[in-house]
């Protein structure tokens, strides 16, 4: 059976999902057909789906066993690096263990956001796919220690997850440093094609090919239109017939502008933010000799 020999293992909303179609791309590159496998982090349990709302099919169609896992690698090719990105991996305190146990040698990628925007991002994310019914993220953050205490599911932790020293030392404590490459979502951001050549030269795999890297997947905000919304992530209806009149190329590019357009953005409040940094700071100052670099602009 084939295993992967890499993994993204997070964090969430901090471009995963774009790092995941971008390497898509490229010849070399294997990726599973189902982004956000979470195998590792759920082999032999049962997910938690508890919240607010329709469960999204990411948590509920779980890989929990190792044979479906390997089902996600039987169409491999030539392509040298076969991966998956999964962020839950990140905050799970299972998935290290489980992944050093099954495939000790593989190699570690993670991207990291500022902990205060990552949560605002993730409530929003929450907020536009109706499954956050409280109105300000103040008060979801207020309500974060209670939902944990009744179990409700990993996504609506929104502080707690971005504690990243914590969750990476788990990494760094298994695996050789050489092992594990730490980028920023901020270096995707200011050059997105840089990073991913040099994700690919970590990979060991042609990092001068031209990746595409124009639209930022899965983004965050409120839709202007929730008919529009609904109608460009939801399946079936005139999607499927657009599909057999549009090549897959401009389809996907018109589909991810009209997304983006109709999101609309909003920020973390001043007060709330210096709040959030207090919170974090004790935890930014250990991560940055942890990954080498300077994270005093997560403060600013």
């Amino acid at each position: 059976m084939t295993l992967p020999n890499f993994l993204v293992v997070g964090a969430a909303k901090s471009g995963t999902t774009s790092l995941y179609h971008y390497l898509n791309n490229h010849h070399d590159v294997y990726l599973t057909p189902r982004k956000e496998t979470n195998f590792f982090a759920y082999i032999d349990s049962k997910p938690v789906v508890k919240g607010w709302g329709k469960p999204p099919e990411m948590i509920l169609n779980s890989i929990t066993t190792i044979e479906e896992y390997g089902q996600q690698f039987e169409s491999i090719g030539t392509q040298k690096a076969i991966g998956e990105v999964s962020p839950l991996y990140l905050y799970s305190s299972e998935a290290p263990k489980n992944i050093h146990r099954l495939i000790p040698e593989a190699k570690i990628i993670a991207i990291l956001r500022n902990p205060v925007d990552r949560a605002f991002s993730h409530y929003m994310h929450l907020v536009r796919d109706h499954r956050e019914p409280i109105d300000t993220f103040r008060e979801a953050i207020e309500a974060e220690r209670e939902r944990m205490g009744q179990g409700w599911t990993w996504e609506y932790y929104y502080t707690d997850m971005g504690f990243y020293f914590l969750q990476l030392a788990r990494y760094y404590e298994l695996f050789d440093r050489s092992q594990i490459q730490v980028f920023l979502y901020d270096d995707l951001l200011v050059d997105a094609k840089q990073l991913i050549s040099d994700l690919l030269e970590f990979l060991d795999v042609d990092s001068q090919i031209e990746v595409d890297t124009s639209f930022a997947h899965n983004p965050s905000g409120v839709p202007r239109s929730r008919a529009l919304h609904k109608l460009l992530s939801e399946p079936g209806g005139i999607k499927n017939q657009v599909r057999r009149i549009v090549p897959k190329g401009i389809r996907s590019s018109i589909a991810q502008m009209l997304w983006e357009q109709n999101l609309k953005k909003s920020a973390v409040g001043a007060e709330m933010r210096s709040a959030l940094q207090l919170l974090f700071r004790e935890d930014i100052h250990s991560l940055e000799p942890l990954i080498d670099r300077d994270l005093l602009h997560w403060l600013a």
